[in-house]
């Protein structure tokens, strides 16, 4: 189905000089050439300016933001969706570091069009290393879904993969502000939850988009170093006051919070504490799922040797 809809996608980057060329070439490249692409550059101190510019008088869709000063990831993924919501029904995120099959944007288009219930279009995913090279890691079985909010946002929670957020999205579907949030349990997940209740998902069952792993984040440090475990996914008074907006129930809401506070525990054994009435199901949960990681084994042969 040959669908000439105008597209924008927006581009944060921060010091992506390693990845940001290939990157532009494989969007450039697409078969759905009727789009524009901006970069909004984190005042980034290597040859990032340098590349973006030079695509820039090259190809009349690319547009060059720089920011005046520099802010959080967070800010500057909502530059660029300032810019790419801007003037059309249909826009998505890219990042400097990973890649597109070149019929991305022509097949997840047609799903978006022929049905208003879809907000969010999107392929399975191949995990690609700092090379290009796929790791052979597939994101098949965990993409968002189902037929009511709730059951998209426990697919959401469950599946743990949130590179939906760089899939197609309907524009008058995102009805808040700002577009993402600065929270403890990630503004990626948030934003997923948030369009969960505006809509269905829609999945091409094909790996059309390449995540890259290993590389930097778009602050541009490693992101182990912001790894605070007592603050990571430290879910409280300001998450539920978040999850108390969404249109949802009394027991959806109960359940996503507690869902949250089950996982941060999971993420971070030793350094979260968890409500006394879930520590059963979590004790079953890590045994079920790695009895060696949880350390049911040497304690019970500790207490064996205690006994003897």
């Amino acid at each position: 189905m040959n669908i000439n809809e105008h597209i924008h996608i927006g581009m944060p980057v921060f010091n992506g000089e390693a990845h940001l060329a290939e990157a532009l070439e494989s969007l450039l490249n697409q078969t759905h050439e009727n789009f524009e692409l901006f970069i909004v550059d984190n005042v980034s101190t290597d040859g990032t300016p340098a590349i973006a510019q030079a695509y820039v008088k090259r190809d009349p869709r690319v547009k060059y933001y720089p920011q005046t000063r520099w802010v959080s990831a967070t800010e500057n993924w909502n530059r660029a969706y300032e810019l790419a919501a801007h003037g059309v029904r249909f826009f998505m995120w890219a990042s400097d570091d990973d890649l597109w099959a070149r019929n991305y944007i022509e097949s997840l288009l047609p799903p978006l069009v022929q049905n208003p219930g879809i907000v969010l279009s999107f392929s399975q995913v191949d995990v690609i290393d700092m090379e290009g090279k796929s790791i052979n890691e597939l994101y098949r079985d965990c993409f968002p879904r189902g037929n009511t909010a709730f059951k998209r946002i426990r697919s959401i929670i469950r599946g743990g993969k949130f590179s939906a957020i760089y899939g197609l999205i309907r524009t008058d579907a995102v009805r808040w502000a700002p577009c993402l949030f600065e929270t403890r349990f990630g503004s990626d997940l948030w934003f997923l939850i948030r369009l969960a209740t505006t809509g269905d998902f829609e999945m091409v069952k094909h790996p059309l988009f390449f995540k890259r792993t290993g590389g930097i984040c778009e602050t541009g440090e490693d992101p182990s170093a912001f790894y605070d475990p007592l603050e990571t996914w430290n879910i409280g008074e300001d998450e539920w006051n978040l999850i108390c907006d969404l249109n949802l129930g009394s027991f959806a809401k109960l359940y996503i919070f507690y869902r949250f506070r089950f996982l941060a525990k999971t993420l971070y054994p030793q350094d979260k504490k968890l409500d006394w009435f879930l520590l059963p199901i979590f004790w079953c949960y890590m045994l079920w799922k790695n009895p060696r990681s949880f350390g049911f084994r040497s304690r019970l042969r500790k207490q064996l040797q205690l006994i003897m």
